[in-house]
């Protein structure tokens, strides 16, 4: 595991993940079920550096109601 994060590190002008790529996470608990996914949707620009945009969506479901949310945020490498 230790040399594929290697091999990832040595790749200098790359992004950090695929467009696309997708992470879900499991945020319940004993009395909900929540999911979190993360989406990379692509590069784009912010204040002339380039950055990758992921999309958010948050749903969580309980006996009662369901609740998603969503939302985006930018991320970007400094020191390549």
């Amino acid at each position: 595991m230790l040399s594929g994060l290697v091999g990832c590190l040595s790749l200098v002008a790359q992004s950090w993940c695929p467009p696309g790529a997708q992470w879900i996470y499991d945020a319940g608990s004993p009395w909900i079920t929540a999911l979190e996914q993360f989406t990379y949707s692509g590069d784009t620009i912010v204040d002339g550096y380039p950055a990758q945009r992921i999309d958010r969506v948050y749903q969580q479901t309980s006996p009662m109601n369901v609740v998603t949310t969503g939302g985006f945020f930018f991320t970007r490498t400094n020191g390549d």
